[in-house]
């Protein structure tokens, strides 16, 4: 490395020289009774200097100062807007839950209403549900009766026409064997 005012043999021309560079230091901050104004940085300006400092502490030269106060309120705006948009979301939600409480309770008086209606309907049809096994009872009596009583008819018929078939048949019998000797008689009377 050159140092100032050093000359190169080769090239025989100077080199510029070297000069450090102090490093950005924060400025004590503000103690009761001391002015601020006077209070230099490391590139000389004051605390006071709104480009260069904030509140007593150097930040920097005034273009990364910008650039870190633009950042900063940036953030600052995003911040803002998501805090709001999830404020938003969430009193959203709330009023969401709210209505679903509401429809909730609609249903449940619904139902309620619904079930005391079915349990009305479900006792009127096992009332009505007994009164035909009632019925039914009755109605398989009544064809039991039928039943015995067309089984005593047909059995009274059954003997009714064997005690009168035979005897019927007797008189036909007779009666047609008495047509057939009556027109024998006559035939002989007329034929001599």
């Amino acid at each position: 490395m050159h140092r100032a005012g050093a000359t190169t043999s080769r090239r025989h021309h100077e080199v510029a020289p070297y000069r450090e560079v102090a490093p950005y230091r924060e400025v004590a901050p503000h103690r009761a009774g001391a002015t601020t104004s006077r209070r230099r940085g490391a590139h000389g300006a004051t605390a006071s200097d709104p480009q260069s400092s904030l509140g007593g502490l150097m930040l920097g030269p005034p273009d990364v100062v910008a650039s870190s106060q633009t950042v900063a309120v940036g953030v600052t705006v995003v911040a803002t807007l998501v805090v709001v948009g999830l404020a938003a979301a969430v009193a959203w939600m709330l009023h969401e839950a709210a209505a679903l409480r509401r429809v909730a309770a609609d249903l449940r008086a619904e139902a309620a209403d619904v079930h005391s209606r079915l349990e009305a309907v479900a006792a009127h049809a096992e009332r009505e549900l007994q009164r035909v096994e009632r019925e039914l009872q009755r109605v398989e009596d009544l064809v039991g009766s039928a039943e015995s009583i067309s089984e005593v008819v047909g059995s009274a018929s059954r003997l009714a026409s064997t005690a009168m078939a035979t005897p019927v048949i007797k008189v036909v019998a007779l009666g047609s064997g008495a047509a057939r000797a009556g027109r024998r008689l006559r035939r002989q009377r007329g034929g001599r």
